[in-house]
């Protein structure tokens, strides 16, 4: 039986899914900035739940070959992980939903690894 909390984090896992989905078929770097944070939830969701590698992949298959803006991507995700920015430190705290710095950073490196 899953719990309140549970559910929320599933929810938010789902939704990232769906925004990564619209983020890798997009044509428009603008996407990129707003919903990194979002995805950085659903990675952070998949390593707390101990999604595997082969499993994310599937997940990813059908999008990942329009990864167009790869870079533009990363340099936003570094720009969240620089929490001794003031953008980074804003969302650090506003958003106060990472389970943990290593898991999060695990987690994009195995993005990273995988496309």
């Amino acid at each position: 039986m899953s719990t309140y909390h549970d559910d929320i984090l599933e929810a938010q896992a789902n939704l990232a899914i769906d925004v990564l989905k619209q983020i890798l078929t997009s044509k428009n770097v603008v996407v990129f900035s707003p919903y990194c944070l979002t995805l950085s939830m659903a990675m952070s969701y998949m390593g707390a739940n101990e999604i595997t590698e082969s499993e994310f992949k599937k997940l990813l298959s059908p999008y990942t070959e329009k990864w167009d803006y790869y870079k533009v991507f990363k340099n936003s995700i570094d720009s969240i992980l620089n929490f001794s920015s003031e953008w980074g430190k804003s969302l650090y705290c506003k958003w106060n939903i990472y389970q943990g710095d290593v898991i999060l950073r695990s987690c994009l490196k195995m993005i990273f690894r995988i496309i």
